[in-house]
């Protein structure tokens, strides 16, 4: 019989995020008996991804409402002596106030988890428990044979969350746990809060699904970016850039959405008219890819202020599209000059305008090409990343 193997997401497989797991979840259905346990829905409407028969998965650990949450979390009888020891971190940090607000949602949410009984029933009778976000209080469950936990880099990146993030020491200081970085980056930061945790890098990876195809031959060049529409993916850089081009017809497109859309759409109306810009929203990760395999892009762009590996990158180096990307936290791990370029967090603007305006000018741009769908076969192929995986979970 194949072990069972218990995973906790954050939404997946109920919407349209977790992309990245979903390819984990098809490569380990091979070897295990899976159940999934999200989170909390995203959106009332949420649909379940489609997944092979025989994956269990169940409702929300959580409610989608954030009265009914406080409620949950704050009457209940699960530990608190661990939350009420990090407000002495809470009061020592640079912006209190937003710490405050940090704390308390986190208390309320991990608290009201681990009281939910089917949480608890499932720790209790799996042979491996997989948490996918290393977002848990994991100390309160520490002792439990095979325990796992994937640490993106967010998770662990202080900068990212003004110096404090909750409960970090009882995320990362529990005995018994295996946990997997999914960057040297996000490795090197956990080491930084506990010397002694188990790691063992373990990166993400994407499934082959075509080529991008060459470029025509006429003027126009194509751009493409995919994200969530928030302040830490700074698309108005992308616009700044974009202003500073008026002799070269260029078109881009973007995939995501989230609370900076509006104002973003609006920045975008006052591009010069040799720019086409098309915002697509959030679609299902397929139409993404099936983007890619059947539309010539000259070029990626990653502008973030944050990050851990973008899975964005990941597929566009699969289909063989250049990238230009800011070197935060392990992007340069798979992306090189061989493949697009990698620039400091904050570069000038004319950079970028300028790497746009001369992506085809590039006498080995075909190589440029064939460079990027190299890194994808030596860093980021998911069968030969997740056989790796599978190695951690079975020894």
């Amino acid at each position: 019989m194949k072990r069972r193997l218990v995973i906790f997401s954050a939404s997946y497989p109920f919407g349209l995020t977790e992309t990245f797991l979903h390819n984990e979840v098809m490569y380990l259905n091979d070897y295990f008996s899976i159940e999934i346990y999200p989170l909390l829905k995203k959106n009332q409407s949420s649909l379940p991804q489609q997944i092979p028969r025989g994956i269990r998965y169940f409702d929300p650990l959580l409610p989608r409402s954030y009265f009914r949450r406080i409620l949950l979390g704050l009457f209940n009888f699960s530990p608190i002596q661990i939350f009420l020891k990090d407000l002495f971190t809470v009061f020592r940090s640079k912006d209190p106030i937003y710490s405050l607000k940090e704390w308390f949602l986190y208390m309320v949410t991990y608290r009201a988890v681990y009281a939910n009984k089917r949480f608890r029933s499932a720790i209790k009778g799996s042979d491996i428990v997989y948490f996918y976000w290393g977002n848990f209080p994991i100390s309160l469950i520490a002792g439990n044979n095979n325990l796992f936990v994937r640490v993106h880099g967010g998770e662990v990146n202080f900068e990212r969350h003004k110096g404090y993030i909750p409960s970090i020491r009882q995320k990362i200081l529990a005995k018994g746990v295996v946990y997997l970085p999914i960057s040297e980056d996000a490795y090197r930061r956990i080491h930084l809060v506990n010397k002694d945790a188990v790691c063992i890098l373990s990166r993400l990876g994407v499934v082959y699904k075509g080529r991008n195809p060459r470029p025509s031959d006429d003027a126009s060049i194509r751009i493409v970016s995919c994200s969530n529409v928030i302040g830490l993916k700074r698309l108005h850089l992308i616009i700044q850039a974009l202003k500073q081009i008026s002799d070269i017809t260029i078109k881009w497109t973007h995939f995501g959405d989230g609370n900076l859309l509006d104002k973003i759409k609006e920045q975008a109306t006052q591009l010069p008219r040799n720019i086409a810009v098309e915002f697509r929203g959030r679609v299902d990760n397929q139409e993404v890819l099936e983007f890619y395999r059947a539309v010539p892009i000259d070029l990626f762009v990653n502008v973030s202020e944050t990050e851990g590996v973008p899975v964005s990158i990941m597929e566009a180096l699969s289909f063989g599209i250049p990238c230009f990307a800011t070197d935060v936290g392990g992007t340069s791990e798979i992306l090189n000059g061989i493949g697009g370029k990698v620039v400091p967090k904050d570069f000038e603007i004319v950079e970028l305008s300028k790497y746009i305006c001369e992506i085809r000018d590039v006498a080995q741009y075909k190589d440029l090409r064939n460079g990027a769908f190299s890194l994808w076969k030596e860093r980021c192929v998911a069968d030969e990343n997740y056989k790796l995986l599978l190695k951690t979970f079975s020894e």
